[in-house]
This record gives structure tokens, C-alpha cells and sequence, in this order.
């Protein structure tokens, strides 16, 4: 068996490709190279933490609508009814490119403000 180097799947030996991911098992040299490891702004900040991946993926959708991309690695994390009951382990993280970190936190802190009203 050969370990992806990638997302560490076991692939037969023979397999030029791994099953999973479909990057090349064993290449001689490494052509793709992650731009957030030659560009700082574009490494991943946490700008929340939510008990629920719904709650944090309310908070992504506002993101998204105002043009920022974000990420809740833990949404993809193999729990039974993670997406209704809270971890007691970890919290959900939502992640912005650094770039973004400022313009996000303006948007999420828009969000938890009350709507002005006149009086």
C-alpha cells in the first residue's frame, strides 16, 4: 500500500493517483506549492467561534454576501449530530484569509448590533 502524501489515504501500490484526492502518489517533484505558505496575507484567522457549525455557518453565509471567503474546518469533522448539538471538545472556527481579517470582523460585528430604531 502507498500513503498519500497529500490527504494520507492507504492506495494500492500500483496506483499512479490516490483514490481519494487524485493527486500523484509519487511525484518526482513537488509543482504545486500552497500560495498561503509564499503569501502571509493569504493564511487563514480565526475571526469567530461558534458552538454549532449552524451557527457559524450563518455567520459564513453573511461573510460570503459581502464578498469575503471563508472556511469552518470543523464542519467536515466525522461527529454524529454535529451539526445540532455542541462539542464539549472543541469549539467551530470560522477562518478568513489574514487580508480579510479586518473587513470580517467589521461584518460579524455589524450583525450583532441592534437595528436602530427611532423613538
Amino acid at each position: 500500500m502507498s500513503k498519500c502524501w497529500y490527504c494520507g489515504l492507504e492506495n494500492p501500490d500500483e496506483a499512479a493517483h490516490c483514490s481519494e484526492c487524485g493527486r500523484e502518489l509519487n511525484p518526482d517533484t513537488f509543482s504545486e506549492v500552497d500560495p498561503q505558505l509564499q503569501d502571509p496575507t493569504l493564511a487563514l484567522v480565526i475571526v469567530g467561534t461558534f458552538r454549532t457549525v449552524v451557527d457559524a455557518s450563518m455567520a459564513k453565509l453573511r461573510l460570503e454576501a459581502a464578498g469575503i471567503e471563508a472556511c469552518i474546518p470543523e464542519e467536515y469533522t466525522p461527529q454524529i449530530f454535529w451539526y445540532a448539538v455542541p462539542s464539549p471538545l472543541e469549539a467551530v472556527t470560522l477562518r478568513v484569509a489574514a487580508k480579510d481579517q479586518e473587513a470580517a470582523l467589521k461584518v460579524l460585528a455589524e450583525e450583532s448590533q441592534p437595528p436602530s430604531g427611532e423613538g
